[in-house]
């Protein structure tokens, strides 16, 4: 790999070039668990940014004790009335001074120092404009991260990157663990609200289709998979955004102009009746397959096994690929 700042050029990036954003809504609690582990993991140098949508009244007092003690500097965003998740994010995509933005989740946790990691490999790359990370999947309680299993969530080389990039093949960053270059997510249409609930997915999707953008490989930061989640009360409606991103994508590739929503959903709906059938089936399981994954960190054996039944009668393919996709990522030669 070559050096992205030669001498003489522009200086390398350093955690002070980074904006961590966190947008909120009425979650005081887990809001303030979200800091704490930032504040027990973070050297000093990122700007911390905080953006309140509308949020309840015990917000603001449940966090100002761990703002004040933020070894960097603080901004901090609030809006009277409430936005759609896109527009609040944009609004705090807008306001980020630093080269550097990572947006995480009011209930997602870092286990430990990945950004000094992150900023080294964007000093040691070419025009990396993404940088993504292995995860935890963290239960209910915030205190028992799974130590078993991952995802699949990018490329760790260059080479598998372009790989990717070849095969037209989707790239599945865990949104929450990932530092991107912030202009480049602005050139690339920021969060756009014709994606909806999956409008983090397609940001990173954009970016990684133009750029080159990398996964870490150790397991810094985590997210949760709970069933009160917005992702999982909300999942075949997220689902169908992100399988609409994707066919973007795909379109993009080809060099045909990317369908309007409502295109693609009369498609989708003339599909023949079987088809619409099994793809119905494929879905149900990968949400009785993450409603397993939700009980098994939380503890709740019975339903794990009860939801994971279920998501193999459903879809048995679609079962065993989500099976296999959490013992391990795939080789690059599989791309080829």
């Amino acid at each position: 790999m070559s050096t992205q700042h030669p001498e003489g050029s522009t200086p390398p990036l350093t955690l002070s070039d980074l904006t961590i954003n966190i947008c909120t809504v009425d979650r005081p609690e887990a809001l303030r668990a979200a800091l704490q582990s930032l504040l027990d993991t973070t050297p000093p140098g990122p700007t911390l940014q905080l953006l309140l949508n509308e949020a309840s009244e015990p917000t603001w007092p449940a966090v100002t004790d761990l703002l004040d003690r933020w070894p960097g500097p603080v901004h901090v965003i609030r809006i009277d009335e409430r936005l759609p998740v896109n527009e609040s994010h944009q609004r705090a995509l807008d306001e980020v001074k630093t080269p550097l933005v990572n947006f995480m989740g009011d209930d997602d946790f870092v286990f430990a120092d990945r950004f000094t990691e992150a900023i080294e490999t964007f000093n040691t790359v070419d025009d990396l404009k993404m940088l993504g990370t292995w995860c935890h999947r963290i239960g209910g309680d915030f205190e028992h991260p799974v130590k078993k299993g991952r995802m699949d969530i990018g490329p760790i080389t260059l080479e598998e990157w372009r790989c990717y990039r070849i095969g037209s093949t989707p790239v599945q960053y865990c949104f929450p663990a990932v530092i991107f270059d912030t202009e480049a997510a602005r050139a690339a249409g920021g969060f756009q609200e014709r994606f909806g609930s999956a409008m983090d997915a397609a940001l990173t999707g954009y970016i990684g289709r133009r750029w080159p953008s990398l996964t870490q490989t150790t397991r810094r930061f985590g997210f949760r998979i709970h069933d009160g989640s917005d992702s999982a009360v909300n999942f075949r409606h997220q689902f169908e955004r992100y399988e609409f991103f994707e066919d973007c994508l795909r379109a993009l590739d080809q060099g045909r102009p990317e369908p309007a929503f409502e295109e693609w959903k009369a498609a989708m709906d003339a599909r023949p009746w079987l088809t619409r059938k099994m793809h119905d089936r494929r879905v149900r399981s990968r949400q009785l397959f993450r409603r397993a994954g939700a009980a098994l960190v939380d503890g709740r054996r019975l339903d794990f096994v009860k939801f994971g039944v279920m998501s193999l009668f459903s879809w048995p393919p679609q079962f065993f690929s989500k099976w296999i996709e959490q013992r391990g990522r795939p080789k690059v030669a599989e791309y080829r």
